[in-house]
């Protein structure tokens, strides 16, 4: 049995071991290691390769005139527009869409996107089934009388050759069918996605002049809404579903110099993608490809 000294002792021995100290907060590293930011020299050269950059901007039409009306627009010396853009981006006259950033080696294809999948139906299948009215009662009735014909008569009328009977007999009508559709059901769907993507492939590379041709394919896909469509008159299929879309893309084969801005091409915006901060509104593609080769005389 515990007395009251053990149970005295225990606890100074308990408190003793413990402390009476509160435990201490772990200290985060005033700093941490830094990264080398310049790699090592390979050992051999590397893979032709370009870090590509594809901006989407949204701009006033406004703007973008005045700006063209002062200056030249060259496809491989966008620079100085895109500085300009810069501006009208911190003046909230412009507003960023998307930028997407690859890595792609000379000769392959990359692509990146950020999007969500929309499926819906897009043909439809309708099965018949056959039925036949209940006549059962009216059936029966018809063979009970062919029955008693046949006893009178033995199976023959006077004055008629064999067989001659089997002709004149009238045909029982036959059954009537009533067709009934069931509810269509979808067979075959299509597919849509919304969000923002590129695609890139890179043919050439010139570590000489520094320029390189490649292929790009950026689009910006906006979900709407869905829409509920009606069957035409005279067909069964009734309501179907399908989802609306906005959307902006560009695919171009181009040719930029390694390191600065290029326009990829310039669109409007749709209605349903257009920014509450833009009146009218043109969508801006730029793009910036950086060479990994350093450049040769």
């Amino acid at each position: 049995m515990r007395t009251p000294l053990l149970a005295a002792l225990s606890s100074v021995l308990f408190l003793s071991a413990c402390g009476d100290k509160e435990p201490e907060e772990r200290k985060m590293p005033e700093s941490f290691p830094v990264l080398e930011t310049t790699p090592p020299e390979p050992s051999a050269p590397l893979p032709p390769a370009a870090m590509v950059m594809v901006e989407l901007i949204e701009v006033e039409f406004e703007d973008f005139s005045e700006w063209s009306l002062s200056h030249e627009m060259s496809p491989t010396a966008a620079s100085g527009l895109r500085l300009e853009v810069q501006r009208w981006l911190k003046n909230e006259r412009a507003v960023s869409l998307g930028s997407m950033v690859v890595n792609c080696k000379n000769g392959s294809t990359a692509k990146t996107s950020s999007v969500r999948e929309f499926r819906y139906p897009a043909k439809f299948a309708q099965e018949s089934v056959a039925s036949e009215p209940e006549k059962k009662e009216k059936e029966k009735e018809k063979g009970k009388e062919k029955e008693k014909e046949k006893e009178k008569g033995k199976g023959k009328v006077k004055g008629k050759a064999d067989g001659d009977d089997e002709k004149t007999k009238k045909k029982a009508p036959a059954s009537e069918k009533t067709v009934i559709k069931t509810n269509p059901s979808p067979v075959a769907f299509d597919f849509r996605e919304a969000g923002i993507s590129l695609e890139v492939s890179i043919q050439s590379m010139d570590p000489k002049s520094g320029l390189i041709e490649l292929s790009v394919n950026p689009e910006l896909v906006k979900y709407i809404e869905t829409i509920r469509w009606k069957a035409a008159p005279g067909n069964d299929l009734g309501e179907f579903e399908s989802p609306s879309f906005d959307a902006n893309s560009i695919k171009t084969d181009i040719t930029v110099q390694s390191g600065y801005f290029s326009l990829l091409g310039m669109s409007k915006i749709p209605e349903g993608m257009k920014s509450v901060t833009t009146n009218d509104g043109l969508l801006l593609a730029f793009i910036r490809a950086d060479s990994n080769q350093p450049k040769t005389k």
